[in-house]
């Protein structure tokens, strides 16, 4: 009130100035934490891609002692720093070189998008064979990458090189074809299937080979779209269903469906094998 008071007192042109000064502190007040929200996300970002750079310039020296300090604690924990080194150093392939590019954070996840150069060891005349994708890390302790063998549980790309419009599509039809496997309604889970593997086995094989779980309380975690390919994520509890099991809590599973888009609508990819997985895990 008193600010108030003092401005109408003023002179008509004093009175101006005061009001401008006013508003432009107001607006500099407003602005602020925005502004050191962006130079924090900023050094954040200069601060990863520093940390991805040195993990992979040791990855090309050959320093698989310094890569093993960057990996996560459960990587760790399957081997002593010397046995890493080790393992890595009796590798398959050599890494020739490595160019970190764009790094994209979101949340506690980033994508550093890599394009490396590698040879088969026990082709050493082989020209190098160059190769690109976005490696994945998480902030725990610190910024550490996605072990290998978890790796397609993560999405492959960052969000704003994916269509969000058409993920939530996918995520909707994922949620109702779960929720079908919860309710045991058999016959509209098949609906859901690729056409492909409807054309291969009716709907009564269908479900008299379906093995005895129990899905339970789905959650869809994310929805991840590639041209016509899709991949979901799920948390789920299932049991089997045994009359003596009954009372036993469910399991959480953690399942990443494939899907593919056909005839204009999203369905389940049916694996053949576990070859149909590829999330790069030997990088």
């Amino acid at each position: 009130m008193s600010l108030s008071v003092s401005i109408v007192c003023l002179p008509r042109h004093e009175r101006g100035e005061r009001v401008a000064i006013t508003v432009l502190t107001w607006l500099l007040c407003a602005l602020l934490p925005w502004t050191g929200s962006a130079v924090r996300a900023d050094d954040e970002a200069r601060l990863l891609e520093q940390r991805v750079k040195a993990f992979w310039a040791a990855r090309v020296a050959g320093d698989y002692a310094q890569v093993y300090r960057v990996l996560s604690p459960a990587e760790q924990s399957k081997a002593t720093e010397s046995e890493y080194a080790k393992q890595k150093e009796k590798g398959p392939f050599v890494w020739l070189g490595a160019k970190v590019g764009e790094v994209a954070i979101v949340g506690d996840l980033a994508w550093t998008h890599v394009q490396y150069e590698y040879r088969m060891t026990d082709i050493p005349d082989m020209p190098p064979t160059p190769g690109a994708f976005w490696h994945v890390w998480q902030r725990l302790d610190q910024w550490r990458p996605i072990p290998q063998g978890t790796r397609a549980t993560f999405p492959s790309r960052p969000p704003h090189l994916r269509p969000a419009a058409e993920e939530a599509e996918l995520a909707e039809r994922a949620r109702a074809y779960w929720r079908a496997q919860a309710a045991g309604d058999w016959a509209r889970v098949y609906q859901y299937l690729e056409p492909a593997y409807q054309d291969g086995i009716s709907l009564r094989d269908f479900v008299a080979n379906r093995p005895p779980i129990a899905y339970s309380s789905p959650q869809i975690e994310w929805a991840e779209v590639l041209d016509t390919s899709g991949r979901v994520k799920v948390v789920v509890g299932a049991r089997l269903q045994d009359p003596s099991l009954a009372k036993l809590e469910p399991k959480r599973r953690v399942k990443v469906d494939r899907w593919v888009k056909a005839e204009g609508q999203w369905h389940v990819r049916v694996r053949k094998t576990e070859s149909d997985d590829d999330d790069q895990s030997s990088l």
